[in-house]
């Protein structure tokens, strides 16, 4: 499979989820939003399609340490997810920690927080086709 197929299929993945993820937060049901979060999931897998070819098309003789960083910086970012949702959730001083009054708001700010990452996601991969490999000598 060529490079096009990679960057397409890394694209798809990162578009798809951030759909998913619209549809999960916007679904009128519980069962609906499981699903859509499910299918969120699934996607997640079509986005090493495009990076990981990429560190041995780069540089061949380093493509073990760069997967190693590769694979550290996702899994810092992974950790610092549920951080970033529990600040993002939390109460604030003073407020009672059971009050719904701002629920609904702090979600649309999780939404859109990982909606944001979704598109940053694609901006990625569409940029990786740009990225021509030279042959060394």
């Amino acid at each position: 499979l060529g490079t096009t197929f990679r960057w397409a299929a890394s694209s798809a993945a990162f578009l798809l989820q951030g759909a998913f993820l619209f549809l999960a937060f916007n679904a009128p049901t519980p069962k609906s939003c499981s699903l859509f979060l499910t299918l969120y999931a699934l996607c997640t897998g079509g986005h090493s399609v495009g990076f990981r070819p990429r560190y041995f098309e780069t540089a061949p003789h380093l493509a073990g340490l760069l997967s190693g960083y590769g694979n550290t910086i996702a899994s810092m970012a992974s950790a610092m997810g549920p951080v970033v949702i529990g600040m993002l959730l939390g109460s604030k001083e003073g407020e009672d920690a059971e009050s719904d009054d701002d629920d609904d708001e702090r979600w649309n700010k999780v939404a859109w927080l990982m909606l944001t990452a979704a598109l940053v996601g694609v901006a990625g991969a569409m940029g990786l086709q740009g990225v021509k490999h030279t042959k060394q000598v």
